[in-house]
């Protein structure tokens, strides 16, 4: 785990892994995939990044060497994420300890997140997530009397309790 990094956005996720962990990339338009470097493994990470400010992530990977840093965002994109298998650890400040297994999905819906990110040596890890900018949530989503509503519940208690690992989706929306 590279303790000296701190992410500060959502883009610094990618750098991290090609600066730090030496993985390759391979771009075509608006398909990234990054090549899991030998000294850490085997395996990718697919991003697909559509023009409207919406991405596609799939990540395929087996670690012989943890990966991890700490991460410090302000107004980080919307994100849902779903664990096909393996797990991931997060140490969020206001959420707290979370490993996220195989069938969790996570919502991270948040003004601001700070934390520890980890994917754990000796497991297959695959999961998908699906990441909106701001720009998609106000062009797309919403009109402007939704605006206040949205700042006040991404400061809520609701929107850390979405960040909390769930194995169905209804049990984040009826909670």
């Amino acid at each position: 785990m590279n303790d000296n990094l701190i992410v500060s956005n959502a883009n610094d996720f990618y750098k991290f892994f090609v600066e730090e962990c030496k993985f390759q990339s391979e771009k075509a338009g608006m398909y990234i995939r990054y090549y899991v470097s030998p000294q850490y493994g085997e395996g990718y990470i697919e991003q697909i990044k559509f023009p409207n400010g919406l991405e596609l992530c799939i990540t395929d990977v087996y670690l012989k060497k943890s990966i991890g840093f700490e991460y410090n965002l302000i107004n980080p994109p919307y994100e849902i994420n779903y664990m096909i298998e393996g797990n991931l650890f997060h140490n969020e400040m206001e959420a707290k300890d979370m490993n996220i297994s195989s069938g969790n999905l996570s919502v991270y819906f948040r003004k601001k997140m700070s934390g520890l990110f980890k994917i754990i040596k000796d497991r297959r890890v695959r999961y998908i997530t699906i990441i909106a900018d701001e720009r998609f949530i106000e062009e797309s989503l919403l009109n402007e009397e939704y605006h206040k509503g949205l700042s006040k519940f991404k400061r809520s208690n609701m929107a850390i309790e979405l960040t909390k690992p769930r194995s169905e989706l209804k049990a984040i929306l009826y909670k």
